[in-house]
């Protein structure tokens, strides 16, 4: 009877003793709202238990074994409430674990923003060292050139007169070149020529008549 007692209430309380799921576990308001709605549901089922017991106890008055009856009734009392117990017990722990959790993390989030205040600040300094770097650089180049203008017209024009001898000698190479190539095409011509002679004479000698036999002597 104790065990039938503890299923119907434990049945009966079940869908308001369940806990409430967090839309969003890394927003602290919607944490605290489902730790208030878990409480809300537990005193809900604990006030659904006593009722239940009430009742129960008043249901054991009218039956014979009255004695037997109420201690299966306390019992599964008992029970449903230690069930209940645990849960907030359970709903403590995960609080001061999230509350933990949540300090820690706003140490670390105030951390990176002191850090990150911290290398901005760095960087602005670094950003103006270089400015300054730069602009100083610039006026000793500006300083430089100024200094080295007269030198670097003169290799400009030192430059200009070398490439002008460069550009007068490519052309005298070239020329000398083209005369070389044309005496050598008039030798090659000449030299045709020759050959052609000489084989034309041979020709005409193998094709010529023998001479006539000398007279015979009286």
């Amino acid at each position: 009877m104790r065990r039938r007692f503890a299923a119907l209430w434990l049945a009966g309380l079940a869908a308001l003793a369940l806990p409430l799921r967090a839309q969003d576990a890394g927003a602290a308001a919607a944490a605290d709202a489902e730790e208030a709605a878990r409480r809300a549901s537990i005193a809900q089922a604990r006030a659904a238990a006593e009722t239940r017991y009430a009742e129960a106890e008043k249901a054991c008055w009218r039956k014979f074994a009255v004695n037997d009856c109420l201690a299966d009734a306390r019992a599964a009392r008992r029970e449903v409430m230690g069930d209940l117990r645990r849960q907030e017990v359970a709903l403590g722990d995960e609080s001061r674990k999230r509350k933990a959790a949540e300090r820690q993390r706003s140490l670390e989030e105030r951390d990176a923003q002191r850090q990150e205040k911290l290398e901005g600040e760095d960087a602005a300094r670094a950003s103006d060292a270089a400015r300054q770097q730069q602009a100083q650089d610039k006026a000793a180049t500006q300083a430089a050139q100024a200094a080295s203008a007269p030198g670097r017209a003169a290799q400009r024009e030192a430059d200009v007169a070398r490439r002008q001898a460069e550009t007068a000698q490519a052309r005298q190479r070239a020329a000398s070149d083209s005369a070389q190539r044309a005496a050598e095409h008039q030798q090659r011509l000449k030299d045709a020529q020759e050959r052609k002679a000489r084989q034309a004479q041979r020709l005409a000698d193998r094709t010529k008549p023998p001479a006539a036999p000398l007279p015979v002597p009286p």
